[in-house]
């Protein structure tokens, strides 16, 4: 994967707020995962589009948090890297998915 590798969301992934947590809900295999912190910034800006890539995040939360896209970047491919391993996330457009 690289700065310009495109993910999406799957449709079997539910996400839903509670307080200042999310709860991640992978339907396929019944796993449940809990978001808090930034990931949960994360997360919300990435439910909100059909796909992305690692500079596109990067450029969103270096705005959101006032930092550098370059510094982040480290902390956001571990995220993501979790996130597709775990299956919440995919590699590739959407609509190559659908």
């Amino acid at each position: 994967m690289n700065a310009v590798t495109r993910f999406h969301r799957p449709r079997w992934v539910i996400a839903r707020v509670i307080d200042d947590k999310t709860v991640l809900y992978q339907a396929d295999s019944g796993e449940v995962f809990y978001l808090e912190g930034t990931a949960v910034a994360m997360w919300r800006w990435i439910a909100e589009r059909d796909d992305f890539t690692m500079d596109d995040l990067a450029q969103a939360m270096s705005a959101a948090f006032a930092g550098d896209p370059d510094q982040m970047r480290a902390e956001i491919k571990t995220f993501i890297d979790d996130l597709v391993e775990q299956s919440l996330l995919h590699i590739g457009e959407a609509a190559a998915c659908r």
